[in-house]
């Protein structure tokens, strides 16, 4: 019989049940748990395990949560009850009751190693440090032998990292004194060791650090030498004894031919640093010591030489001369860098990865090839085609796409640079006829090479025929390259630029950028998917976005037990900083947001059946799982370096600086948009109230006042972004995707949302105040009036021809899509108003508001034109899309001509199919 009062039989007769729930086969489970239960009523963990299978069923979330509060209720004792329990609870994000009832556990049997284990790791998941603390210490008492004192010592180091105050005076020299004890009592264990150099290094005592890793070298042997090394250079380098590592990498070097670049870096980096300083460790002005770069530069001439073949030791020699100049150092041992350039070309030239070494040192070379790209390829083409050729040819077109990065754009030359890349590529493409699918053509290269100078074409003139002959060059390199990164990316950005939805999907999808990647890449499609149109698609990509973030929030404890567990203690901060690092995600609040407006235009007034019906707790809930957080301490994480490119540093727009003025500019229009559908998902909690007339009707309308407030503040601080961007140039596709909202038109906008939630707030507080000469305000009526006039200044023309080629107009497509967005809120500030009347009775004496009631009558009907106006302009839209599918220019676009038309017309009917159904709601509405 075991601790839970079951017997060895009622156990085994749920381990068939166990494998149904491994399966997924939960429905099963239950039926068979079911029977269980009928013979043995009293069994807790048939109960447990029921009650984990119910909430996994779809619709029977309300039984499990009954079924787990009587079992809590009174609590079991056994871990296999136990542990069923609590996967039950971490599914309902009820952590802080796994701890509750491990606690109640532990307090009936204070020795049980295995149930202290599960509340200790309970705590872990809680991030309590001070209890995982306890915990470890009582279980270190009840099994001395185990590792239980090291996860103290650990619980210690984070309750200082959380506390810094505490954590120097008193967390982290108490675990410092812990492991010097288990030093002296046991020796140098390594899982010991590692966690004393983490105690040593958040005091900052490298020195202690670093003498420990020299007494006890057998304490390290899990590590291969050179992470050892590391380890030590990273110590002497906060304690700046330059001397000592330019020994130890000396030695490394001299040892092992192929060493790990840290370790000339680290060398050149200590030799400058030592002969800045004068005897007494000052810096000196003008000066270095000549005598130890000259030691040091003979070191490596000569280890060039005697690894010629390696990369390392030669391009050691270019870095070394990009440091001393980027410093106006000088040193005469040292060739000119353009020799040294020159002769790692001669010698790995024939690399692919030659221009990404040299690139950051460039800016100090004074030697480039020619401007014309003939003469540049000259004596570098050969008559049968070789992989060193190509490679020496792209090298070169590279360093000459630097070198003519800044210079004045000249159409006519870049159209002849783009016909000589193009050659290039078609001559050297049979290179890559036995590489798999899977695999990038050698020769694609060429082909990026020759789009970038399409589209600095296109950035000059602003002609979009030089765009879609991009397009065709990157869509026939994609039919013999389908898994090259760079041609998909490329190609996303400018079907992205033109508002062209379908492809950018279909793109997404096949660089699967997924999980972590949302982060960093996920900006490339994000910014402008669901404004051009793709409402379906843009909400289905958020809820993934949102799905990755809340399961990451979920797992990142699973990984931080596993940690403590197997002694991994050096990456649990790293672990807890990546969970801190989502809290502070943009990509994840942007997508919230712009899911709660999705939201809104899609669930509210679905139709069914022959009535509507809208999805208010879908809404509701996703604002309640992720808050509001504060967006000015949002992190980038955008990776505005994913397309290649060969510019110069100060004509890239991909640098620092840019990075930080586009974040900005997007912190502020995440704002706008946070606190705008914020203020309107408040006031649609009014829909879950049965009684007009308590204090949650109060505490709504104050929530959805103040981001009234802090909508109506950053509106006010709009302006100046506006202004700037309307003074910019053609925007380059292979920029940031450029925020729409940048815009005077959606600036328009903005005020009706105002005045919309003005009139609904000022509505809801003079609910009960409402008589017969009470009328409704007139900021509804007016927002309308202003929907319609932006409507009508629209010209309903996306596709026409220029100089014989396609023009989108991109502006027209976002700008009906945020115009019928706004639209929809009008909708749903509507449907609160009825329901308001309705459930506070005023509709049962309708004479009584009268009034209102035909304010409201005419509003109705106001909005049904007005959705007539929108499915007009939609349908004179989708007949100039129409009529240029046989337009000459489309039709020698073979290749992309079905994917331009089918798109924006798979656009126009999402708008129109929204426009039509929020129309029929409103009409539905009983004023």
């Amino acid at each position: 019989m075991s601790r839970g009062g079951t017997s060895a039989a009622d156990e085994r007769r749920l381990k068939p049940i166990f494998d149904l729930v491994d399966d997924g086969n939960y429905k099963q489970a239950v039926s068979m748990v079911d029977k269980v239960l009928k013979k043995s009523p009293n069994f807790v963990q048939a109960k447990a395990l029921k009650a984990l299978c119910l909430w996994r069923c779809e619709g029977k979330q309300s039984e499990a949560l009954e079924l787990v509060d009587a079992i809590v209720a009174d609590p079991p004792d056994d871990e296999a009850t136990l542990s069923l329990l609590s996967l039950t609870l971490r599914d309902m994000k009820k952590d802080e009751q796994v701890a509750s009832i491990y606690s109640k556990a532990v307090e009936k049997h204070p020795k049980d190693e295995e149930l202290l284990c599960s509340l200790f790791m309970a705590h872990v998941r809680l991030s309590d440090f001070k209890q995982q603390q306890a915990r470890a210490v009582q279980l270190n008492k009840v099994c001395p032998n185990k590792p239980y004192y090291f996860w103290s010592v650990m619980s210690l180091v984070l309750q200082a990292k959380a506390d810094p105050g505490m954590g120097v005076k008193m967390h982290l020299p108490l675990a410092r004194r812990m492991l010097e004890k288990s030093l002296k009592d046991q020796g140098a264990k390594p899982e010991m060791m590692e966690l004393l150099l983490l105690v040593l290094e958040e005091q900052s005592d490298f020195a202690e650090a670093f003498r420990l890793c020299e007494e006890h070298p057998s304490a390290f042997e899990r590590e291969l030498p050179a992470m050892q090394q590391k380890r030590k250079i990273s110590y002497l380098l906060k304690l700046e004894r330059h001397r000592e590592i330019c020994d130890v990498c000396k030695e490394t070097i001299a040892a092992n031919p192929d060493a790990d670049w840290t370790f000339f870096q680290s060398l050149i980096t200590s030799a400058i640093e030592i002969s800045q300083k004068d005897g007494e460790g000052q810096q000196v002005n003008g000066n270095c010591d000549q005598s130890l770069l000259d030691d040091v530069i003979s070191f490596l001439l000569k280890n060039k030489e005697d690894n010629s073949r390696s990369i390392a030791p030669c391009f050691s020699l270019i870095f070394f001369k990009y440091r001393l100049m980027k410093l106006k150092m000088v040193s005469e041992k040292l060739p000119p860098l353009e020799e040294l350039i020159d002769d790692f070309f001669t010698s790995f030239g024939r690399k692919s990865c030659f221009f990404a070494y040299v690139k950051h040192c460039l800016p100090f070379s004074k030697k480039f090839p020619p401007s014309d790209l003939s003469e540049a390829i000259a004596g570098l083409e050969e008559e049968t085609p070789t992989l060193d050729g190509l490679y020496r040819l792209q090298s070169t077109c590279e360093l000459h796409r630097y070198a003519t990065s800044s210079e004045p754009v000249d159409v006519e030359v870049n159209l002849k640079r783009c016909n000589i890349l193009r050659s290039l590529y078609e001559k050297y493409f049979s290179l890559g006829a036995e590489l798999k699918p899977t695999e990038p053509q050698f020769a694609d290269k060429f082909m990026l090479l020759a789009v970038h100078f399409l589209l600095d074409c296109y950035v000059k003139s602003g002609d979009q025929k030089y765009l879609w002959l991009a397009i065709e060059h990157l869509e026939a390199a994609r039919l013999k390259s389908p898994h090259d990164g760079q041609i998909l990316i490329s190609l996303l950005r400018l079907y992205d630029h033109l508002g062209l939805f379908q492809p950018c999907t279909i793109l997404y999808d096949q660089l699967q950028i997924k999980q972590f990647l949302h982060h960093s890449m996920g900006h490339v499609i994000s910014t402008n998917l669901h404004h051009y149109g793709a409402l379906a698609e843009a909400s289905s990509l958020f809820e993934g976005v949102l799905k990755y973030f809340s399961n990451s929030s979920s797992t990142i404890p699973d990984y931080v037990v596993s940690a403590f567990r197997n002694g991994a203690f050096r990456q649990i901060m790293p672990l807890l900083a990546w969970r801190e690092s989502l809290t502070k995600s943009f990509p994840l609040y942007k997508s919230v947001t712009e899911k709660l407006f999705l939201d809104c235009l899609l669930q509210m007034g679905v139709k069914k059946g022959k009535g509507f019906v809208s999805n208010i707790d879908v809404i509701v809930d996703k604002s309640e799982l992720f808050p509001v957080p504060d967006i000015d301490l949002l992190e980038d994480h955008r990776d505005n370096e994913v397309i290649t490119h060969w510019n110069k540093e100060e004509s890239s727009w991909n640098s620092d600086s840019v990075q930080k003025e586009t974040f900005q500019c997007e912190l502020h229009w995440l704002k706008v948009r946070t606190y705008s559908i914020r203020a309107f998902v408040s006031l649609l909690k009014i829909h879950k109230l049965s009684n007009m007339d308590n204090t949650e009707m109060v505490d709504i309308i104050s929530s959805s006042k103040s981001y009234l407030e802090k909508f109506e503040k950053c509106c006010e601080e709009t302006r100046p972004l506006i202004v700037s961007k309307e003074a910019s140039s053609t925007h380059h596709p292979f920029r940031h995707p450029e925020n729409p909202h940048v815009d005077f038109f959606i600036l328009k906008l903005n005020q009706v949302l105002l005045k919309l939630l003005r009139s609904l707030i000022d509505f809801c507080v003079n609910l009960k105040l409402m008589d017969s000469n009470s009328k409704l305000s007139p900021d509804l009526q007016s927002a309308l009036e202003t929907i319609s006039e932006s409507l009508k200044q629209i010209d309903p023309v996306l596709i026409k021809a220029k100089d014989e080629a396609p023009y989108v107009e991109t502006r027209v497509i976002v700008r009906l899509q945020i115009l019928l967005e706004t639209y929809s809120l009008a909708a749903l500030s509507l449907s609160t108003i009825e329901h308001c009347l309705s459930k506070s009775g005023l509709l049962r004496n309708r004479k009584s508001i009268q009034l209102i009631l035909s304010d409201l009558s005419t509003t109705s009907e106001k909005f049904a034109d007005l959705g007539s106006s929108f499915c007009s302009k939609l349908d004179i839209l989708e007949e100039n899309v129409a009529s240029q599918s046989g337009a000459s220019f489309l039709g020698q676009m073979k290749m992309i001509n079905p994917l331009i038309i089918q798109s924006y017309k798979a656009s126009i009917q999402q708008l129109r199919t929204l426009a039509s159904s929020k129309c029929d709601y409103v009409k539905s509405l009983k004023f």
